[in-house]
């Protein structure tokens, strides 16, 4: 069926065969013959494959260090944020602060403070994310 990837103006216009009652259950058959085949394979693999859950036995706590500046390397750290996560669910939040009038080793020092504070409540001795921000989207302004 040539006519199955046109639209149906151009199919009755350019093919005299078209039938009502058959056609239009047909294009859709070869138009999405595709996707049923590939949602049916992907369905088999699953029924084929065994699925093993391996718990997890102690709960594991992560933080991401949020720091907003402006594009570039050698830029002002503007604020500091911090996300706590357990396992995949935000558990807390280290409100922004304003970091821009801070000299390195007081950045320094209170992102030393803040890894002592998960370390004491979380068990977490590092970031396991340096996430950039630009300070437009920074909630400090």
């Amino acid at each position: 069926m040539n006519c199955a990837k046109l639209s149906t103006t151009e199919a009755k216009e350019q093919y005299n065969c078209w039938d009502v009652s058959v056609c239009y259950s047909r294009r859709s058959h070869i138009n999405n013959k595709e996707r049923r085949n590939q949602t049916r394979n992907i369905k088999r693999q699953k029924e084929l494959c065994e699925e093993i859950n391996i718990p997890v036995e102690n709960i594991i706590y992560t933080a991401i260090l949020i720091v907003y500046r402006k594009p570039g390397n050698n830029t002002l750290i503007y604020a500091l944020e911090v996300e706590v996560w357990k396992e995949s669910k935000k558990h807390s939040v280290i409100k922004p602060i304003l970091t821009a009038a801070f000299k390195k080793h007081q950045l320094e020092k209170y992102i030393e403070s803040i890894l002592n504070e998960l370390n004491n409540r979380y068990g977490i001795k590092k970031f396991s994310l340096l996430k950039t921000l630009d300070i437009s989207v920074c909630p400090i302004q």
